[in-house]
């Protein structure tokens, strides 16, 4: 889900044009060389994850059918017929619930240019946004930004943070079961 959300954040910064031309957005990948940047870009990295306790449902277990289907005969004494369901489920605990927390910078070498991927950004990621990713609606929210120019050289860098609410990340263990395949009863008579 994680890199998902990472591809999400990049497809969306890549919309944002310079001179016609889509913004270079880099990712803080440990393979990127240094002065490999083109400017003005956008740089983009995940800082941690918060776990949202008060969300959690550490009982709470999902059953999830299979996409293929069987039928299932219905003893005459219940009605008779065939029902048609499952093939088989799948076990797992409820997901754990967390924001995922992202630094995103715009960087340029004129304050004109910094000014105009700051108004980017809010366009890419406008108040409010709440795209489907993955089957959840995760929620966008800003935090205030921080200009960080430099002195020594002309680098304008504007960072935002970028907090992700309502993530839903999926736990490790599974289990797979068949359904049941007729139904019986013995019925007694006193």
């Amino acid at each position: 889900m994680l890199e998902l959300l990472d591809d999400h954040i990049k497809q969306r910064l890549e919309i944002v044009l310079h001179e016609g031309n889509p913004v270079k957005v880099f990712d803080y990948l440990p393979e990127r060389e240094l002065d490999e940047a083109e400017y003005p870009c956008y740089a983009f990295q995940q800082h941690e994850l918060e776990i949202q306790a008060g969300d959690a449902r550490p009982n709470c277990e999902l059953f999830i059918p299979s996409q293929t289907t069987e039928e299932i005969e219905v003893q005459d004494y219940l009605g008779g017929g065939n029902l048609e369901g499952p093939d088989g489920y799948t076990w797992k605990p409820y997901p754990t619930p967390v924001s995922v927390i992202y630094e995103v910078q715009a960087r340029a070498t004129t304050r004109l240019h910094a000014k105009k991927l700051q108004e980017g950004i809010l366009q890419a990621f406008p108040p409010g946004y709440q795209p489907e990713i993955n089957g959840q609606p995760i929620l966008f929210v800003y935090g205030r930004p921080i200009y960080m120019d430099s002195l020594d050289k002309p680098e304008y860098c504007i960072a935002f943070i970028l907090t992700l609410h309502d993530v839903w990340i999926d736990r490790a263990e599974f289990a797979a079961f068949k359904p049941i395949k007729t139904i019986n009863f013995d019925m007694e008579s006193e």
